[in-house]
């Protein structure tokens, strides 16, 4: 399994770089998602956080489609509603790698057919960010790990003790947001994660 984590958008530019560096070390990826910077400001943070030392290879840029080919950053990440972008972004940039974010099996599996390297899929539990809004649970989970042959990771409400739930659906690991970066100590909360996550990591 791996552990991938996912910025919110809601921390102050150095706080953030600052907590990228102390947690990298611990985590097989993390998922730049500042939808609230520009073009130009977010490469120059994705310079600063290289900057500090961060490895490019962790790195997974959120919808700017130009970047990757400005960075050595090879990863990136489109939402649902982009997920035709991914056959052209593929053709244009062979190295490149594109992951989506899906919400349903037929999604899942159009991803994998336009070539995705791998999909996030949820919200698998419930979370505040997605108030009012049913969550899609480990069952589905597990048909959509069932569903294709690239990595499924789960989004949405995971806590430490929902890991072991999440291996059992057959998924390729977690991605985590607001349990990491809105914690008073997202070391803390990494290193919980990681510490369940290891359990699993040699088996998928």
């Amino acid at each position: 399994m791996k552990l991938i984590a996912v910025t919110t958008g809601e921390q102050e530019e150095k706080y953030l770089i600052q907590t990228i560096a102390s947690i990298i070390p611990y985590l097989d990826a993390v998922i730049l998602r500042e939808k609230q910077m520009t073009e130009q400001d977010y490469s120059l943070f994705i310079q600063r956080v290289l900057a500090q030392g961060v490895p490019e290879e962790k790195l997974i840029i959120h919808g700017h489609t130009t970047l990757p080919g400005e960075t050595n950053v090879k990863t990136l990440h489109l939402s649902e509603k982009r997920i035709q972008e991914v056959h052209d972004l593929r053709k244009q940039s062979p190295g490149l790698q594109v992951g989506v974010s899906t919400h349903s099996n037929e999604v899942a599996k159009r991803a994998e057919q336009l070539g995705a390297k791998y999909i996030l899929y949820g919200h698998v539990f419930s979370t505040a960010s997605k108030k009012g809004v049913k969550p899609k649970g480990v069952e589905k989970l597990a048909a959509v790990a069932k569903e294709v042959s690239i990595p499924v990771y789960a989004i949405g409400g995971i806590t430490s003790a929902k890991v072991t739930d999440i291996y059992q659906a057959k998924a390729s690991g977690i991605a985590v947001m607001s349990g990491v970066f809105s914690q008073n100590n997202p070391l803390q909360a990494v290193q919980s994660f990681r510490k369940e996550v290891n359990r699993y990591e040699e088996t998928r």
